[in-house]
């Protein structure tokens, strides 16, 4: 806002300069930078002429043409727990994935992840009771995420075994698990929408997914650094665009305490041709 007023406020609310979050408000700006001059709508093109303004630059909300088939995209932010990744978009599309640290960093820290629901619309819940198994290797802890009923809460039965109950209707949830050993035996998860098994030595830095229809339903695990003090980021990364089309780019940005935030999008529009 360019002063603190209730025009100010509504205005940016009009022109999108927000963003959505399932936890604490951070810092966060994503702009885009071009080299030839763009042109920035005040309206949506698409339904007539609008009012505009030749700019160099594009933040979050920003309806532009650029004439150009690239730019770069500039994302700060900063979190209230460790940062896990940064997800670019353009629409459905996920162009890159950005993470603080990388495969040699990895060490006994794994995450099992469910989330999705049956449907949109009431009864889209999604079942996940259910346990998790190592064989040829025990979990040295493993603590919740996003488990919101005290009555359904993740156990350990044993050093070789966990269960819980847990429900989601579009977000996710699971748990985090320190291993006895990095790389031994193997994981079998079993829930109520389906299952995950998998070699230890094979959970990595890219998640190993099951997918189970709905909408994004979804059993993950991956891994984690033993220790990860990433709280602020700054990406600068260039994104290309598709000719022809809207390309709607924002970001996805994930904490380890079980959170997401969501920019608005800058919206990279054809020539309107008017």
């Amino acid at each position: 806002m360019p002063e603190l007023t209730r025009e100010a406020v509504f205005t940016c609310l009009r022109e999108r300069r927000h963003y959505a979050t399932t936890g604490n408000r951070l810092p966060l700006e994503v702009k885009a930078v071009f080299q030839l001059p763009i042109v920035r709508f005040f309206g949506d093109p698409a339904r007539g002429s609008c009012r505009n303004q030749l700019t160099e630059s594009a933040m979050m909300g920003d309806i532009v043409y650029s004439p150009e088939k690239e730019f770069l995209l500039h994302v700060e932010a900063a979190g209230a727990s460790a940062i896990e990744s940064l997800d670019i978009f353009n629409g459905k599309r996920l162009i890159s994935t950005w993470r603080p640290y990388g495969q040699r960093e990895l060490g006994l820290r794994i995450r099992v992840i469910w989330s999705g629901a049956e449907y949109r619309g009431r009864f889209r819940m999604s079942a996940w009771d259910g346990v998790a198994k190592l064989a040829g290797n025990t979990f040295a802890s493993a603590s919740p995420i996003n488990f919101f009923n005290p009555d359904k809460q993740l156990r350990m039965v044993s050093p070789r075994e966990l269960a819980w109950q847990s429900v989601t209707t579009g977000n996710f949830a699971g748990f985090e698990a320190v291993l006895e050993n990095a790389g031994a035996g193997s994981l079998q998860v079993e829930t109520a929408s389906g299952r995950l098994e998998l070699p230890v030595d094979q959970i990595g830095l890219e998640s190993s997914s099951v997918d189970l229809g709905g909408l994004e339903k979804r059993i993950m695990a991956y891994r984690l650094p033993d220790r990860n003090d990433c709280r602020r980021v700054s990406v600068k990364q260039m994104v290309s665009l598709q000719p022809g089309v809207d390309n709607p780019i924002y970001i996805r940005l994930t904490t380890e305490d079980g959170h997401r935030t969501w920019s608005s999008p800058i919206y990279l529009v054809p020539d309107p041709g008017w």
